[in-house]
Parts: structure tokens; sequence; C-alpha cells
């Protein structure tokens, strides 16, 4: 039985606060397994992109997958599938027009024998060429890139059938002597051509035998029937056929290893994309990317704030750094949500406080019918109300005391590394100094922010304090969003 393991949290949560200090020996507490159930990987060996959750399938699928024919994961063979009938119909009008010319010069050499082929020539002209260039106009019609390997197998399979025809009719009307082997030569350029054709290993391996049981039939019905030159022609025709098939299955493992080397680039990338986008905006990348332009911006009007965690400092002291860590990226990718939910940017944590601020950047949270300074207040309130959760789900009071203040603001990007995009000016200092003087578990706001507030927010004044740095500034405290209807208080 695999051992197993539960979260810290649940297990701080059960020894309670009064318990004591957490031990820091790691053999003591339990460890938290973190696994990636969808995250594909790419397995080198097999050559194939491999999911978490292998999917049930028959013995030929099954056997595909080990030879490297097929992926595991059904969605990265559809993409295949998809990538690879993009790429097939120039080959198979390419493949087409090379047998329908290959075709035409067996004509000329048709009437060059003995007696003069031209049966067997005008079959080729009227009857087999036609035929071909009947499957070429089948490839331009929109159906046809949905169909690809069943037009490419149909055409396959006719083309040998003519190869078939047009031999018996030169036997039957020249010195042409199958037996001798004197059709081998087309046989074995019918099943070289399946190489060039845009076909799948499989797909190969079937026509091939059909084209192998055409070959013997026409060598049976010949009058002249020899066993020798008979086994001579099925081993060189055999030969091609055995070339033709790992020519193909080398081909179609190297284009699946290229498909999945491909996608993991493209993975990472997206990866790597969505991890940059959470420092900067797309539009600030764009303005990084040019030396010769500076990122600095000014904004009139927004909303900043600051939340600190109380009792960090105990709590660093009662839990391993680790598990501190944790439940801190716990909390913070909470937060995360939350900012996601109301259109809040985060700046940056501060050790164990949390810098927001709304009304810098346009998101689609937010309505044209709100200031920025709603947005924020409806966050902050948020987050007091996601206290009583945290402590509840960890075993320890979770309490944040907030400072808020609006005014105008100057962002932009300094420095050559580890740069990302910060935020300066006084509105920034104010919050920083409000959320400091705060009372335990409230939401402390400025005067300017108190104003774009208290219609429709519930707000009790705290008097003038003095903040450092700053002076004397009249605050309140955010209570809460006031029901439609509600007459507000005057501040």
């Amino acid at each position: 039985m695999p051992e197993r393991h539960v979260s810290w949290t649940a297990w701080f949560k059960a020894q309670g606060p009064e318990r004591g200090r957490v031990p820091r020996d790691e053999a003591c507490c339990p460890r938290i397994v973190r696994g990636w159930p969808d995250r594909g990987r790419f397995d080198r060996r097999g050559a194939e992109l491999v999911s978490a959750t292998s999917r049930g399938g028959s013995a030929i699928g099954s056997l595909l997958s080990r030879a490297g024919l097929s992926f595991d994961d059904q969605s990265v063979e559809r993409g295949y599938t998809h990538h690879s009938m993009e790429q097939a119909l120039p080959i198979l009008r390419a493949g087409i027009l090379l047998a329908t010319a290959t075709f035409a010069l067996f004509g000329l050499t048709d009437l060059a024998s003995d007696v003069g082929g031209v049966v067997s020539t005008r079959f080729r002209y009227m009857v087999a060429c036609p035929i071909m260039l009947c499957f070429l106009a089948m490839t331009y019609p929109g159906p046809a890139r949905r169909h690809v390997q069943a037009l490419t197998s149909a055409f396959a399979l006719v083309a040998g059938g003519l190869v078939a025809v047009a031999v018996l009719l030169l036997d039957g009307e020249t010195s042409f002597k199958i037996a001798q082997g004197n059709a081998t030569p087309n046989f074995m350029l019918a099943t070289a051509f399946l190489a060039l054709l845009p076909l799948a290993t499989l797909n190969v391996l079937c026509i091939g035998l059909v084209f192998q049981a055409l070959h013997a039939v026409v060598l049976i019905r010949s009058d002249a029937f020899d066993f020798q030159h008979v086994a001579i022609s099925l081993g060189f025709v055999n030969s091609t056929f055995v070339i033709a098939c790992c020519a193909t299955f080398w081909r179609e493992r190297l284009m699946r290893i290229a498909f999945a080397e491909k996608q993991v680039v493209m993975r990472e990338r997206e990866t790597t994309q969505a991890q940059l986008l959470s420092f900067m905006s797309l539009e600030t990348i764009s303005r990084v990317t040019d030396p010769s332009k500076s990122v600095a911006d000014v904004f009139g009007e927004v909303t900043v704030l600051f939340c600190d965690l109380i009792g960090f400092t105990q709590l660093a002291e009662r839990l391993a750094p680790k598990h501190l860590v944790e439940l801190l990226t716990a909390i913070f990718s909470r937060l995360d949500e939350l900012a996601a939910e109301f259109g809040v940017e985060k700046v940056k944590t501060i050790g164990d406080a949390y810098m927001a601020v709304t009304g810098a950047t346009d998101h689609p949270a937010n309505r044209r019918d709100r200031n920025p300074a709603e947005d924020m207040a409806d966050f902050a309130l948020s987050v007091q109300r996601e206290a009583a959760h945290f402590s509840t789900e960890f075993g320890y009071p979770i309490r944040f005391r907030m400072g808020m203040h609006t005014g105008s603001l100057i962002g932009g990007i300094i420095g050559k590394n580890k740069r990302s995009y910060d935020y300066w000016g006084r509105t920034v200092n104010v919050a920083s100094r409000l959320e400091a003087t705060a009372a335990e578990g409230c939401i402390q706001v400025s005067e300017a922010t108190f104003y774009r507030l208290h219609r429709t927010y519930r707000l009790e004044p705290r008097g003038e304090i003095n903040l450092k740095g700053i002076g004397a500034t009249q605050a309140y405290t955010l209570i809460e969003r006031l029901e439609p209807g509600t007459v507000p208080a005057d501040g």
C-alpha cells in the first residue's frame, strides 16, 4: 500500500495552537505531495508525448503506441492528425501527378514491345490516366482535407489494380512473359510508390499486402508458369515491400517525434508567457523589448491597498520554514483569485504584506459605472471575510489589517536585472502608513478614498491620526457595503 500523505495544515489544525511549538524535524511532519495529473511529459525513449492518464484501447492501438505510431493522449493524437492532413494534400497531389506521368511513359514502352501493346497502351492513356486525374481533382474540394488518408488509400489500391490490368493486357497481345519476371518491375515500382505517398504505416502495410496478392494472382494466371521465376519475382517485390514499410515507419515516427517536440516547446512557451504576463502587461513587455523607450507612466487617480498579515512573527517561530512558505502561498493564492474576481491588480508581496492597485490598468471585471475605489473596497471586504475561512482551515487565528488611499501615481520599470513593473508616489506612502496604523482586522482608508465610497459603503470616522512622514491625516474605517436603498450616513 502506498504511504498516505496529508497536508500539514490538517495536521496543524488537529494539534491546535495550544499544543505549543510545531517541531521543525521534517520526519515528524506530514509531507505534501504535489502532482501534475493533467500535465503531459515528453518521453525521449519512446519518442512520444505521454499523458499522465493513459487511455484504454484495442490491441492494435496498444501495439501502435508501443511502436511510437500513436499518442496515448487523444487530444495530441487529434492534433497530429490535423497537422499531418494539412501537410499531406500537396504530397498526395505530387504523387498522383508522378504516378500519372509514369503510367504514360510505360505506355510508350508497351508500344516498343515485340508485337506492339496497342490495347495496353490505349488502356493506360484512355482509362488509367483519366482515373488518376480524377483522383487529383478530388483532392481540391473541402471534404478531401478531412479524409486524406482514405483518399490516398483508395488511390493506391486503384493504381495497383490498374497496374495488374495493364500487365495482363500486355501479356495477352504481345510476347511479354509474366512468368519470366517481366511483370516484376511494374509491381516493384507500384510498391515503391507507397513510400512516397502520405500514408500511415498501417495503411502501407495493408495496401502492400494487397499488392503482393495481386502480383501472385497475375503470376499464377500466366500460361508459362515457372515456379523458379515466380519465386524470384515474388522475392524482388517482397523486398521492395519491406523497404517501403521501413521507410514509411521511420518517416511517420520522425514526424511524430518532431510534432511532439513542437508541442512541448509550445507548452513551455505558453507557460513562460503566462508567467511573464503575471509580472507585467503585454503592452509593457513590448515597451521593455524596445531599448529606445523608457517604461514610465503617470496615473491621475488610482486606489492603492496594503494588506498585512497580523502575527506573522509569532507564526514564523511556530512553523518550519517550508510550512511557513506553504501557508503564505495558500493565503496569497486565494488573495490573487479575489483580485482577479474584482478587477484588482496585484503589484507584489513584501514579506507578509500584499500590495494591490485599481485604476492603473483596464480589466474585464471593471465596470464603467464604478470607480476604482469601489473595486478595491469590495476586494478588501472579501479578504476580511476570507480571514475567518483561513482560521478555520489552518487552525490558527488569521487576521489582516489594511490601508487604502486614492490619488495620483507613477508607474514604471527601473534597473536591468529582475525587472518588474512597480508604482511610486505619495499615494503609495499614504496607503502603507494607513495600513501600519490600522487596528487589527480593520480596513483603514484615507479621506480621499472616503469621499469616493461614502455613498455606497458604511464607514466610521476614526479621527485625525499622525502618519510618519506624512503628517496629520483624517482616517476612516471601512465597515461594509450598504444595501440598495440605504441612506448613507454623513462622514
